[in-house]
């Protein structure tokens, strides 16, 4: 069903590393002019991340994402009190400190999942949206990249299953959750643009749904230099099905502008 109150979530990597923009924001002065520029172009969510999640990249410890975090989320918060701020990160200990700062939701890329696929007594994204009831994304993705997924619906469906399980036994309240397909994660660039597709399927668990394929490589792959106006073609597409009501971005502004056409014209009401 078409969603007249598209939003638009706007990335600001924190990262020198980050796959598009590293480096660039990785300052306070440079982030808050940043979230001044999204801002004025009429951002809904602004999504900070201070770890790169590249394909190839390092894990770094909490201690050192949150060296980068801290400060920028800080003055961000305080220069822009009533903006919603995500905070992009799988590490509890960093979701509890930015929430703490100011922080209003958790984007977690691997579902609240981290310690399940890879063991220890890591303290969980879901733990902390439970203990402070605010919303949090679980993203779609797989910790063994290695193993192809055979049947993409009937894999990602089960994976979610298994997400929400978990979500649940934190006692994250249902209205908090949001979910994520995942595109770029785990999955073949065919894979990734059947998940495009058919991403309004993944409505039958009832959650609100983002999508998040900004400047990804299964963009560049089909439109190859000109990956920015790809990446606003397959969200427009995406926003004219319905599929998704909050879209992940890099280009604020014209997704801005066309989120507000389409929820003009109302799609649900065709003759």
């Amino acid at each position: 069903m078409q969603n007249k109150n598209l939003q638009i979530m706007g990335i600001l990597n924190l990262t020198p590393d980050s796959f598009s923009d590293g480096g660039k924001f990785n300052s306070v002065e440079n982030a808050l002019k940043r979230v001044e520029e999204m801002v004025s172009e009429g951002v809904d969510i602004v999504d900070v991340g201070a770890e790169s999640t590249r394909p190839g990249s390092v894990e770094i410890t909490a201690e050192e994402e949150l060296s980068r975090l801290e400060e920028p989320l800080s003055q961000i918060r305080k220069s822009f009190p009533k903006i919603k701020i995500s905070v992009d990160t799988y590490k509890g200990e960093v979701a509890k400190r930015a929430l703490e700062l100011g922080a209003n939701i958790i984007n977690d890329v691997w579902g609240g999942m981290w310690g399940a696929y890879f063991g220890g007594e890591r303290f969980s994204t879901c733990d902390v949206a439970s203990d402070y009831s605010c919303p949090i994304i679980l993203m779609h993705n797989r910790p063994d990249y290695a193993e192809p997924i055979k049947n993409l619906k009937a894999e990602i469906f089960a994976d979610f299953e298994k997400i929400l399980e978990n979500a649940r036994a934190c006692g994250v309240p249902y209205k908090n959750i949001i979910l994520d397909g995942g595109i770029g994660f785990a999955k073949t660039s065919e894979q990734n643009l059947e998940l495009l597709k058919n991403y309004g399927a993944l409505r039958k668990f009832g959650f609100p749904l983002l999508l998040g394929l900004s400047r990804k490589r299964m963009v560049k792959n089909v439109f190859g230099e000109n990956f920015e106006d790809g990446t606003l073609a397959f969200n427009c597409y995406s926003m004219a099905r319905g599929s998704a009501d909050i879209f992940r971005t890099h280009e604020v502004g014209k997704h801005k502008l066309f989120a507000r056409g389409i929820g003009a014209l109302n799609l649900q009401n065709e003759w």
